[in-house]
C-alpha cells in the first residue's frame, strides 16, 4: 500500500495529508508560510533595506566631499571703510609689465645746421640800391681813397648796406664823424638800412662797421 506524503502548514506548523489543500487543523490554505518563516522573510527584508540604506549613504558622501573639493575657496571680504596707519595694513599695488620694444635706430641722417658765417668779406654802401661813387680816381679810373656822397641843404637820403655773404647776422653800426653836419638813425632792427639828415654846411665822415669789415663814405653836406 502506497504512503501519503505529508507536508507542512505554514501556518500552524503542523504536519497534514499532502492530499489536502487546507490546514485541517487551521484551515490554512496549502503554501502559506508558518510564523517562523515571516520572521526569517523579515529579517532578510530589515537587512536588504538596511544594505540599500548604507549604500546611499555612502554615495551621499562620496558625492559631497566630491563637490567640496571643486568649489573655490571663498575670498574673504576685505575690511570695510578707510584703513588707517595703524591697522598695520599695506597695499601694494604692482604695475603691468612695460612690453613695448623700443624704438629701432633710424637710418635717416639728421638734418644738420648750417655752419656759422665767421664773418664778412664784403661790405658795400648803397643808394637807391646803386653802389656810391668814389671821390678819388687815379690814371686807370681806379678808386684812391672813399667814397662820397652829396647831400643838398635841408634834406635827408636813406641809404643801405649790401653784405657779402648774405647769412652774416651782425648788426651794422654807423657813425657820424660830426653830429654837427649831418645825422645817421637806423630805420630797422637790423640796422641795414639808415637815414642820413642834413644838418649844416660842411663835409663829415660816414663809417659803418659790419661783421669785421668797415667801409667810410664822405658826406658833403651843401649850403
Amino acid at each position: 500500500m502506497a504512503k501519503v506524503s505529508e507536508v507542512k502548514c505554514g501556518k500552524c506548523d503542523r504536519y497534514y495529508s499532502a492530499v489536502r489543500a487546507h490546514c485541517p487543523f487551521c484551515g490554512a490554505r496549502r503554501g502559506t508560510q508558518g510564523k517562523h518563516a515571516r520572521d526569517i522573510d523579515n529579517l532578510k527584508a530589515k537587512m536588504i533595506i538596511g544594505i540599500v540604506v548604507f549604500a546611499l549613504l555612502v554615495v551621499g558622501v562620496g558625492i559631497g566631499l566630491a563637490v567640496n573639493g571643486n568649489a573655490e575657496p571663498t575670498p574673504t571680504p576685505s575690511p570695510s571703510g578707510p584703513l588707517n596707519a595703524g591697522d598695520g595694513v599695506v597695499s601694494v599695488v604692482s604695475e603691468p609689465p612695460n612690453t613695448s620694444m623700443p624704438p629701432e635706430p633710424s637710418d635717416t641722417p639728421l638734418p644738420s645746421e648750417p655752419p656759422p658765417v665767421a664773418g664778412a668779406t664784403a661790405i658795400e654802401v648803397q643808394y637807391n640800391n646803386a653802389p656810391l661813387r668814389y671821390d678819388e680816381l687815379d690814371a686807370q679810373k681806379k678808386p684812391t681813397g672813399n667814397k662820397e656822397l652829396t647831400l643838398p641843404k635841408s634834406t635827408s637820403i636813406k641809404l643801405t648796406l649790401k653784405i657779402t655773404p648774405s647769412g652774416i647776422e651782425d648788426v651794422p653800426v654807423w657813425t657820424s664823424s660830426n653830429t654837427a653836419v649831418f645825422d645817421v638813425v637806423a630805420t630797422d632792427t637790423t640796422g641795414r638800412s639808415v637815414t642820413v639828415t642834413w644838418i649844416k654846411n660842411g663835409n663829415a665822415t660816414l663809417t659803418v662797421t659790419c661783421g669785421g669789415k668797415t667801409q667810410k663814405v664822405i658826406i658833403r653836406c651843401g649850403k
